[in-house]
């Protein structure tokens, strides 16, 4: 009997998600196909919105997703799309994904962020949870082994701002500049809105134009001052080659200020590394970028901690084409190299014990690392040189994240158990 009543349900109650449907034709679709650059034959959907804030539903024509986060069995299956604006017939970004209940709305973060001022982020359309046909929202829970279920929530959220992923950037100067333009971002919302963004990583930051550049992905952050002194193990975020060296060492420190500023200088490190004409060998670039990737028994950082206290001389041996480019890492490196006790750091210390912590609380500050990057950015000479991205070769290994930048959200109980039993596994 069950059987009978399930097969003869609307397909909303089976489960399909009434508001992403197939559209096969009409001036709307032919219209979208256009915007969007597609062919006759492409697939399109109708997909809706309703604002959480005031009710009103929209529509949007999308295609298929440019991400492939989504594909990953673990995560929150995030699908970001190009989209047509039914109301506006202007192209935007749609965003699918499964929130975390007990983070607040990215739609409510965006609001927030645009009414404080802030600069360099992406214009807010609308954004709201997806109802479902019996009423409610759309949800599920996920838990580790004697862990506590997190609830997730369907969400979806459109941007009316489209850019280019960092890693694609026309020339060194741009890629750096867009750093400098998401690094203010960060600093507005710091300042402005009290909020810390915790996942700063090079997917995160956009460039928009030749000279201009945002920074994304706000449904992670947290309000600065609220909260427990110290973080729980279960509630760390980032994307892991680009969390800073001391959160990694110690999951239950604190994410700072100086964690995500720390993060801006891993991505920029990480992206010249593998796109920026270099010296190394594939054999060499492999072993540099596995210094981001790599943990031991299940604490990470040793190696990018090792990189700072090698002052400049960890940027030396990369070998970078660009000699502005190298020159601001190597300034950067040498800075950053007071945080982990590099032999400058010792040395100034046993001089001006003063001094040397002035070095380390100024890299809690945003100040001095835009300073660096603004210094930089002026070279005329740099910013006119034809040095854009190029596809340097790294060697596959499945035990490290170097074949590219797999996203993992969360340092969660129950996405690391999964990892590690795959890995025991292998091994």
């Amino acid at each position: 009997m069950f059987f009978w009543h399930l097969s003869h349900a609307h397909k909303s109650v089976r489960g399909t998600d009434t508001t992403f449907r197939r559209v096969r034709g009409g001036d709307e679709a032919e219209n979208a196909r256009e915007a969007l650059d597609l062919k006759d034959a492409d697939r399109l959907y109708k997909v809706s919105v309703k604002d959480d804030v005031t009710k009103k539903k929209t529509f949007y024509i999308v295609h298929e997703p440019f991400t492939n986060n989504h594909i990953f069995p673990l995560g929150r299956g995030t699908r970001c799309f190009k989209a047509y604006d039914c109301q506006t017939e202007a192209l935007v970004l749609l965003k699918d994904t499964w929130r975390v209940s007990k983070y607040e709305p990215e739609g409510y973060v965006y609001r927030e962020l645009h009414e404080k001022g802030v600069r360099n982020i992406a214009k807010f359309i609308t954004a709201g949870d997806v109802g479902h046909v019996c009423g409610g929202v759309q949800k599920f829970s996920s838990a580790a082994k004697d862990k506590q279920p997190r609830v997730h929530m369907h969400y979806r959220l459109v941007l009316g701002t489209i850019g280019t992923p960092l890693t694609q950037f026309s020339s060194t100067w741009q890629m750096v500049n867009a750093v400098k333009c998401a690094l203010l971002a960060h600093w507005d919302a710091v300042t402005k809105a009290n909020i810390l963004h915790r996942d700063v990583s090079s997917g995160n930051i956009v460039m928009v134009g030749e000279e201009g550049g945002i920074l994304i992905d706000w449904e992670l952050c947290k309000r600065i001052g609220q909260g427990p002194a110290t973080a729980r193990c279960d509630d760390k975020t980032g994307t892991w080659q680009f969390i800073s060296a001391r959160l990694l060492l110690n999951k239950a420190q604190e994410h700072k200020v100086g964690d995500d500023l720390e993060s801006f200088v891993h991505d920029l490190t990480w992206s010249a590394i593998k796109y920026a004409r270099n010296s190394l060998t594939a054999e060499d670039r492999t072993e540099v970028l596995m210094r981001f990737d790599t943990s031991l028994n299940k604490i990470g950082g040793q190696r990018k901690a090792a990189m700072f206290r090698e002052d400049s001389s960890a940027i030396t041996h990369i070998g970078l084409e660009r000699k502005p480019l190298s020159d601001v890492l190597k300034r950067i490196y040498s800075g950053f190299g007071h945080r982990y006790g590099s032999t400058k750091y010792e040395e100034l210390q046993l001089e001006n014990e003063q001094a040397a912590k002035a070095e380390v609380e100024k890299l809690e500050t945003h100040n001095w690392l835009y300073g660096v990057l603004e210094d930089a950015l002026k070279n005329i000479t740099w910013k006119a040189a034809e040095d854009g991205r190029v596809d340097q070769e790294v060697l596959k290994e499945d035990r490290y994240l170097t074949a590219g930048q797999k996203k993992r959200k969360s340092m969660l109980p129950e996405y690391d158990e999964e990892r590690d039993e795959k890995r025991a596994k292998r091994h």
